[in-house]
């Protein structure tokens, strides 16, 4: 019967109704492509061809973990202004970053949405601007500088057994961006929930920084590409295989602290407590947990990049190497009298470091996406450094590019931290206003309202760890390939050709590994290191 009223058997009329849904597919598609590249309202911006058809292009780059350093050559070679997907427009100038960060009528893009773990919102994800004040505003209390001040000791305590972990190996080869990740988590750990973590002295949980790593990069991967999250259930088995123990970890630490009293501590918990909903089942599913994660996550692992960064720029330059020591060495007559405190801050050469680590190799490497408000009541064309923007076009410019951008920080390449040294007043206004530009283009932490709310805390983490350790230590670079970790491949096209460069792996922040180097103690801190003073 079937064959009589179609002519064709079941097989021939399913293969040849997948025929057809292969042809109208190829052809809807077709049709999608000649409308991005020909008709859509950015198809006149440069750009690579891929990223015009498809946000398939930015999740590649974003799964590469290379993708600031791609951006920073598309923008070499197509300008200032790309069209990086569909409906996203890259910028690389100063102009264009106050026209985006710094305007209320632009918010953060819907697809921070998209780095959302059970759909609960972070201090990250949040778009509305009131429900993030709301939310910046209690986990700043933990990190605020009044707080470090009372946190301090116990930090100063993690960072002595760090010292003696590297005096332990005195005169041995150390990659430090171990040494660094295990310090960072074992003090966010204390500050967010006064957990021991111990990754120091044991090896129980350092598979965290592992663990944290890919889950980052996928929510990266996603942010580029929203449509591969409708696999996210199939993906991240395989793409985060310790997420699972991660989460438990976090789930454990709460608990823990939850047997104490609320203020017991002055810690994450202590504010967040009574502030957060805790969901069904008090804490896993709840926007404590969710934030919780957050915060051990952004706290940990940052200070760490900008001291392996440091330290992998003086080893390889031996006169601000030399320079820095004379500061630190001059200031201090004791090691054990370095504190976070207005003597240390005041140390000029050692913040001028720090900017330059900053700068050259900032912790943040993604692209900060924006958008129009949809709440916008202004009825006004959107402008960006003098393009006007159509609705429904995401917006950013990448940290790690516009630090790069010569016009604002010539010889952007060479790590020069006399650069950040106040020079006496100049009579020339051009040099003035260049002076000022590269302190405005400056902005590893963002600026305003979206700003990092853990600044204070990562300067105050990164220059007490350099300042003890080039007080207690002198140090090089291991010898022969061991002393290469961490350096780019000269010859390579990809970005990554640069020796001199510290090699940085896009994940929503930033991974790496080394520097190598072999630490090797002061006669005056011997007794110090050997735990008689510390």
């Amino acid at each position: 019967m079937a064959r009589h009223l179609y002519g064709m058997n079941a097989a021939e009329v399913f293969t040849s109704g997948v025929t057809y849904l292969v042809c109208l597919a190829a052809v809807w598609c077709f049709l999608i492509v000649i409308y991005r590249l020909a008709i859509h309202p950015l198809r006149r911006y440069p750009g690579p061809i891929l990223g015009g058809i498809s946000d398939a292009y930015g999740g590649y780059l974003a799964f590469t973990r290379s993708d600031h350093l791609a951006i920073y050559q598309l923008h070499q070679r197509y300008g200032p202004v790309l069209r990086l997907a569909p409906d996203k427009l890259l910028f690389n100038s100063l102009h264009a970053f106050k026209d985006i960060y710094q305007n209320p009528r632009i918010t953060k893009s819907y697809l921070y949405l998209y780095s959302r773990d059970k759909n609960q919102p972070t201090t990250f994800s949040t778009i509305d601007a009131e429900a993030h004040r709301q939310r910046r505003k209690l986990i700043s209390q933990p990190i605020s500088q009044r707080a470090m001040r009372l946190f301090e000791p116990t930090m100063s305590a993690q960072i002595d057994i760090f010292l003696r972990k590297i005096y332990e190996s005195s005169g041995s080869v150390v990659n430090v961006t171990d040494h660094c990740q295990w310090l960072g988590l074992d003090i966010v750990g204390l500050l967010a929930f006064g957990y021991h973590l111990n990754l120091q002295t044991k090896e129980e949980y350092r598979f965290i920084p592992r663990a944290f790593a890919d889950i980052k990069s996928r929510i990266h991967v996603f942010m580029q590409f929203p449509a591969l999250a409708n696999f996210a259930a199939l993906i991240t088995p395989f793409t985060e295989p310790e997420k699972g123990k991660l989460l438990r970890l976090v789930y454990k630490m709460m608990l823990a602290r939850a047997e104490q009293d609320k203020d017991a501590e002055r810690d994450f918990y202590s504010y967040a407590k009574g502030n957060l909903d805790y969901g069904p089942d008090y804490f896993e599913y709840g926007e404590f947990m969710a934030e919780a994660a957050f915060f051990v996550t952004a706290g940990g692992t940052p200070p760490a990049t900008a001291i392996c960064g440091l330290l992998f720029y003086l080893a390889r330059h031996p006169q601000f190497y030399k320079k820095l020591t004379e500061e630190i060495r001059g200031t201090y007559k004791r090691g054990h009298d370095i504190k976070g405190d207005a003597q240390l801050m005041g140390c000029q050469y050692l913040r001028a470091c720090i900017d330059e680590t900053l700068r050259i190799s900032p912790p943040s490497l993604a692209t900060l996406w924006r958008e129009r408000d949809k709440v916008d009541t202004d009825d006004s064309p959107l402008v960006i450094d003098g393009h006007v923007i159509p609705p429904g076009t995401q917006v950013g410019v990448n940290l790690y590019a516009l630090h790069h951008n010569e016009e604002y920080f010539p010889d952007s390449y060479s790590f020069i931290p006399d650069r950040w040294i106040t020079q006496a007043s100049s009579d020339n206004p051009e040099s003035e206003a260049a002076r000022a530009r590269m302190q405005e283009a400056f902005v590893p932490f963002l600026v305003g309202s979206r700003s990092c709310a853990g600044k204070a805390m990562a300067y105050c983490e990164i220059s007490i760890v350099i300042a003890k350790l080039l007080w207690h230590f002198d140090f090089e670079s291991a010898p022969g390939d061991l002393g290469k970790l961490g350096e780019g491949t000269p010859g390579s096209t990809d970005g990554r050709g640069r020796a001199s460069e510290y090699q940085l792996y896009d994940c929503n922040s930033a991974t790496h590994d080394g520097p190598n180097l072999i630490f090797r103690p002061r006669a005056e801190a011997i007794a110090e290191l050997s735990g008689k003073a510390l």
